[in-house]
């Protein structure tokens, strides 16, 4: 899992090699289901040894097992013509990323400018000032 992240973050020229990222999306499932099986078994045995972190890994996996069920679900059973759809995230995040797209951001020289017009004439100068001394 790890070396898929890392090979992930090299970026765009190594994706394509990254094809097995939905098997190991697999693999990872199948790891919560013996981790379930592993804890149930131990708790249901009576083990005493663990009893408490048992029943820890077990809701612990369980968690895991529903969260990667449903990406699993979203990105690789979902597909409209070939492509993945988009996973939605949290409600706040969908809220911030509209936001973003109705605002559009103004660019450096129209925020210069807008920042100039509102400043009083001595301030200008007083930096125009501070600048020439730099040169």
């Amino acid at each position: 899992m790890y070396l898929y992240y890392l090979l992930a973050a090299m970026g765009p020229r190594v994706r394509p090699y990254l094809w097995w990222k939905k098997y190991l999306t697999k693999l990872q499932m199948a790891q919560f289901i013996t981790m379930m099986i592993h804890a149930s078994v131990s708790v249901v045995t009576g083990c005493q040894a663990g009893a408490p972190l048992m029943r820890i890994i077990l809701v612990m996996a369980a968690i895991f097992q529903i969260l990667f069920t449903d990406f699993y679900i979203k990105a690789y059973l979902n597909r409209t013509s070939g492509k993945t759809k988009k996973i939605a995230g949290p409600v706040f995040c969908n809220t911030l990323n509209n936001f973003q797209q109705q605002r559009p951001t103004p660019s450096p020289i129209s925020l210069h400018q807008k920042i100039n017009s509102e400043m009083k004439e001595e301030d200008q100068g007083e930096i125009r000032h501070r600048y020439s001394k730099m040169d």
